[in-house]
This record gives structure tokens, sequence and C-alpha cells, in this order.
């Protein structure tokens, strides 16, 4: 009998949260406040100006009460983002009601019922479309795919944590490089002078790097799980699938496919690729993503003359089915609140640059990722992140003699890999997948560690040629 190893239990993600926000309340009592003098520029950006630092009076400590109050508004802060994922996962759930899904899986299953290749082919397919997705910044426009994901992974005999690690690592070494990231390289370089997504051709390099080293974390996964299944880690749950014992959401109705069906799936990835132009080429935001659903609901709707009723039942169900992660989504916004009313961060990066003067080249861009990383941890924004961050890395990359282009790739590879391993950004995800935020840890901290790795180096590697233009 094999003696199962105890592995700590994460508590509930939104405990996982307030802890942070106590954390951050005690952290406002002891980091000094300060703040950078900051100015409009032509082009209406915020820009800081990084020879202009006080230290000053804190305006209002954070209470007791404003602890609690800051949940509330990181609720209204965050319902952008809360409406689009409600109305997504509605519109996905409307897809799976009429059977569109369920038919698409089933052809799946009976290609790769038996066959070791075409189950690979299911992992190496999402993997590419959420790398994707995050070459493009999707970010929460890529929320409403996570359910449909697992489901199909798990349906072709995967554990549940396969099914989030192509997801993850796959967005990860999409999002990371930074091809053609708006929130971050887009942000940082128009900050700093440079064209918008120059030195795209060495990010094209990193990505394929990435992509290569996370697929590879989650091919051996799998290969190792469908040796020994007992390897899983979430064994207690796989080893009851493989007996048919746990059903899987999503897979339940099994459909077979017919013109409607066809229809759907054809219009669904039509839609999809729409959104990824104009999310990329037209700037649009959550706001019209969320639009084109509702559009794409009522086209479905029309075809397989569905009741309005029934309908509005669907949108109801899958907006339930992430309601969680809703919460988490409020929550992690209730962070930033507490720390924009402690006023530490500026504080934080004016210690962090005054440290850095005088220390080596690879030294400095080893310390500013790791800080970057670190302060991730509470800042998941990165465009908000790069608005602090920019002013004072550029004039520092100035001094040190390292290029501008450089110091934006510091930047972006320290906040692209956290996103997926920092509760902030990970918790809505494991919520979505359904899986313990300890045991998705237990798994990544190696895989993004080795990125993160890999990432250092390639960041030499760009400095040593002299990446341009700088």
């Amino acid at each position: 009998m094999i003696k199962k190893k105890k592995h700590l239990e994460m508590p509930h993600v939104l405990f996982v949260l307030m802890v942070i926000m106590l954390f951050v309340t005690i952290l406002s009592y002891i980091v000094p406040s300060g703040e950078f003098v900051r100015s409009t520029d032509a082009q209406g950006n915020e820009v800081v100006d990084p020879d202009q630092f006080n230290f000053i009076e804190q305006a209002d400590n954070i209470s007791l009460f404003d602890f609690f109050t800051a949940i509330y508004n990181g609720f209204v802060e965050g319902s952008t983002v809360i409406a689009a994922l409600f109305i997504s996962c509605g519109m996905i759930r409307v897809i799976e009601d009429t059977g569109s899904f369920g038919a698409g899986i089933t052809k799946i299953l009976e290609a790769g019922a038996n066959n070791k290749r075409i189950k690979l082919s299911v992992i190496i397919l999402f993997y590419v479309a959420f790398a994707i997705m995050g070459i493009l910044g999707f970010g929460e426009a890529s929320y409403p795919f996570f359910g449909i994901t697992t489901a199909t992974i798990m349906a072709v005999g995967y554990d549940r944590l396969s099914a989030i690690a192509t997801i993850m690592m796959g967005s990860c070494a999409g999002f990371a490089s930074g091809m053609l990231n708006m929130y971050t390289t887009g942000i940082s370089q128009n900050i700093v002078g440079l064209p918008i997504f120059s030195g795209i051709e060495y990010r094209f390099i990193c990505f394929l790097v990435f992509f290569t080293v996370g697929l590879i974390s989650v091919l051996l996964y799998c290969r190792m799980i469908t040796k020994n299944p007992e390897k899983s880690y979430v064994s207690d749950e796989y080893l009851r699938q493989l007996k048919g014992e746990v059903k899987i959401e999503g897979v339940a109705k099994r459909t077979k496919m017919n013109g409607k069906h066809i229809f759907a799936l054809a219009l669904f990835i039509i839609f999809l690729v729409i959104q990824g132009y104009c999310c990329a080429k037209k700037g649009w935001g959550l706001e019209q993503v969320a639009a084109l659903d509702l559009i794409y609901v009522v086209v479905i709707t029309i075809v397989f003359r569905m009741k309005p009723s029934t309908v509005c039942e669907s949108m109801v169900n899958g907006a339930k089915e992430v309601l969680t992660a809703g919460l988490v989504i409020g929550m992690a916004r209730s962070v930033m609140i507490l720390l924009d009313q402690a006023q530490i961060v500026d504080t934080l990066v004016y210690y962090m640059s005054s440290f850095l003067d005088g220390k080596s080249i690879s030294l400095t861009i080893l310390l500013i990722l790791i800080f970057v990383t670190c302060l991730n941890f509470f800042v998941d924004s990165g465009s908000g992140k790069a608005v602090m961050m920019m002013p004072i890395m550029s004039p520092l990359g100035k001094i040190l003699g390292i290029n501008q282009q450089v110091m934006v790739l510091t930047y972006q590879f320290g906040d692209g890999f956290t996103d997926y391993l920092w509760p902030a950004g990970a918790l809505v995800s494991c919520s979505l997948c359904k899986i313990d935020y300890g045991v998705w840890v237990r798994f990544a901290w190696k895989a993004l560690g080795a990125e993160l790795i890999v990432a250092y180096f390639m960041i030499l590697i760009a400095n040593a040629i002299n990446l341009g233009p700088f």
C-alpha cells in the first residue's frame, strides 16, 4: 500500500486576499508614506519625475473601518472586469446548452479515446491558443474559456492540473514576451520614448524560448501522470476520474454534431478572431468584447430558435459558475485601494532606486528583475507598475549604461511571469479551473522559476548585443 503524502491545504481564496490586505495595512504603519512629483506629457500620460521625491505625512491612516470599506470599494472599482466576466461566461453557457460544445468535444473524444498523439495534440492546441491570447494581452478576456478548456482536457484523460498548467503556461509565454502587449510593453516604451513595440524581433525569440520551456513542463507532467496516475498532484480526484466516478462539467451532454452545431462553433471562432484583431489593432477593451459576446448570444438564440427566457436562464447559470472568481477580482482590487491610501508604493520604488546606485550592470538587472517580481505580489496591474517604475528605471539605466530597450525588457519579464503565480493574479484562474491554489503553486514555482531564470539570461543577452532601438 502506497502511503500518500500530506500537503498543506490552502485556505479559501478570499481569506488569502484578506490576509494580504491585513499585511498591507500593517506595512502602512511601518513604511513611511512618500510620493514622486507627477506631471502629464503631451500624449496625456502621467509621468513621474524621478528626481523629485518627498516623504509625506499620510493624510489618513488605515483604520479598521477603512479596511472593510476597501472591500466594498474594490468591488466597485473591479465592476467592469466582473461584469465582462459574467457576460462572457453567460455566453459560454448558452453555447454549452445548445449542445455545440458537447458535440465538438464528443468528436475529439471519439478521435482520441485511445490515441496518445491526439490526446497530446489537444494539450498543444489549447496551449498555442492561450499563448496567442497572451501575446495579444487578453488577460481577463480569456477567463471565459478556462472552464471549457479544463473540461476538454480532463475528458481526454488528463487531470485538472494538466488543464490549468496548459492555460497558464501558454498564456504566460505570450504575455511575458510582451510582443504586442500594450498594457506593459506599449506603455513602458511610450514612457521612455521608444517606438511602440520596437524590438519585437528579439521579443519573438524570447517568446519561442518561453513557449518551449513552458510546453516541456506541461508535457512532462502529462507524461508522468499517464504512466503513474498516483503521481498526479490531484491524485484523489484523478483516480476517481479514471474510474468514471467524477462528473466533468461541460462534457456531460454529448451530442451528435449537426449543421447548427457546426455553424455555432464556426461563428464562435470567427468572433474570437474579430475580438483578437480589434483588441490588438482597434484598441478594444472589455466593454466592446462583452458587447460582441451579447451579439453572438442573439445570433445563436435565433439560429437555435431558443426561448428568450431559456437564454436568460443560461446566462444567469453561466454567471453563477464564476461568482467566486468575480469576488476574487473585487478583493484583489481592494488590496490596491489600501496601497493607494497608505501611499507607500512610491516609497518602495524610491528605496529600490537608491539601493541600486553604484551596483554592477548584471547585478542591477537581476535586482530590478527581483524587485519588480516582488512588487507584483501587491501591484497586479502591469500598466500601473509601468507608470510607477519606468520613469525611475529609465534614468537609472542611463546612469548605469543600460539602454532603454533592455530596461523595458527587464520590467516586462519581472511583471509577466509572476502574474501567473502570485495570489492577486493566479487565484482567479484557480477559481475558474476549480483547483486549489496550493496545488497550483506546487507545480508553478518550478515551472515559472525556470522561466524566470531563462528570462534573466535573455535580458543579459539583450544587454550584451545592445538591443535597439534605444
